[in-house]
């Protein structure tokens, strides 16, 4: 065996090593689901829907800005924008192809289905037990907020209709940056172990 083979044979096994983890952590996660439905009789309730929307959308944006910071950065270094001769083998090779293909779309696929069967199990929960601590949670709340509840402080600060809303959009902002960022994870397939991680 050569060199040259040498080195490509070990990242093709990492990478069936990691995605067969990214697949077998989906498929552990969705037979609980099911076992949980199942065992509780609320397998009525279930949610399997894929929300690809979002995923899909984001990570093409993503892609556009990769390819413009790529043609700019040709640029400013070589004077030119794209090498034809390097940019189809480069796109073949870390892009246009069945497995790199399935390394981006399989996660994003089985991140969307999670999410679904998650928020679907999260608002079962009454049914399978209810929140018993609810009352004593609220109430050590209004202990660390000095006797007030938490809401009753941004009321007195903030009370009309209209900065509710805007605390709300600020703490929305935070799912936004939770999926660009994961978006970005799953299509950073060389990332390797970083990436499984995540």
């Amino acid at each position: 065996m050569n060199k040259k083979a040498e080195i490509t044979a070990v990242p093709e096994s990492n990478f069936a090593r990691e995605n067969g983890l990214i697949i077998g952590g989906f498929l552990i996660y969705i037979l609980f689901a099911v076992a949980f439905f199942l065992y509780n009789d609320l397998y009525q309730y279930a949610s399997f829907r894929i929300y690809k929307l979002p995923y899909f959308v984001i990570f093409a944006i993503l892609v556009g800005f990769k390819a413009i910071y790529f043609a700019l950065s040709n640029r400013v270094r070589h004077g030119y924008y794209l090498d034809r001769e390097k940019i189809v083998p480069d796109l073949r090779q870390n892009w246009l192809n069945m497995k790199v293909a399935f390394a981006i779309f399989m996660p994003l696929l089985g991140i969307s289905l999670i999410m679904s069967i998650f928020g679907s199990i999260k608002t079962l929960f009454p049914m399978v037990n209810p929140f018993s601590l609810d009352m004593p949670i609220m109430e050590l709340d209004r202990a660390l907020h000095f006797g007030f509840h938490p809401w009753e402080l941004t009321h007195a600060i903030f009370g009309s209709g209209f900065a509710t809303e805007v605390i709300d959009y600020i703490y929305q902002i935070w799912f936004f940056v939770l999926l660009v960022f994961t978006v970005w994870m799953v299509a950073s397939h060389k990332l390797g172990r970083v990436r499984t991680r995540f």
